[in-house]
């Protein structure tokens, strides 16, 4: 072997390690990322919720959290569900009656509805205390 082809595979094996570390390195990147964000299935904006006290819910510290997270993505006014825009207290409110959540359609498509399983019992149980207490948006 010449001395230019030793130094062509001294390079070359550099540049192979070193695309392994990167590899490696973004490897468990990805993997704390997967864990945090899927991890052991906690919802962070129940954790969130429950940890203000939540004896009397509220739309903007309670419940604004969990329709972003669950629902806006589709029910916004440039999504799929557009026309059931979920992404504000005005339009979670075409979908509420104050004080009655067996008679609010929201609470109905999510409890065993057509969205039934997109929440947590816990976080089912918060929307339906907070729609029992008057859907207050403050």
């Amino acid at each position: 072997m010449t001395r230019n082809n030793k130094k062509f595979s001294a390079n070359l094996f550099e540049m192979l390690i070193s695309w392994q570390v990167i590899t490696v390195i973004l490897l468990i990147i990805i993997g704390g990322v997967v864990y945090f964000n899927l991890g052991d299935g906690t919802d962070n904006s129940i954790a969130t919720a429950n940890s203000t006290g939540a004896a009397n819910p509220t739309y903007d510290k309670e419940i604004a959290p969990i329709m972003q997270n669950k629902c806006a993505g589709c029910h916004n006014p440039g999504g799929m569900r557009s026309n059931s825009p979920l992404d504000s207290y005005k339009g979670v409110m075409d979908y509420i009656v104050p004080g009655k959540p067996a008679d609010s359609v929201l609470i109905q498509k999510v409890d065993g509805g057509s969205m039934g399983g997109f929440f947590s019992p816990d976080e089912l149980d918060l929307i339906k205390k907070w729609v029992e207490q008057g859907a207050k948006e403050k």
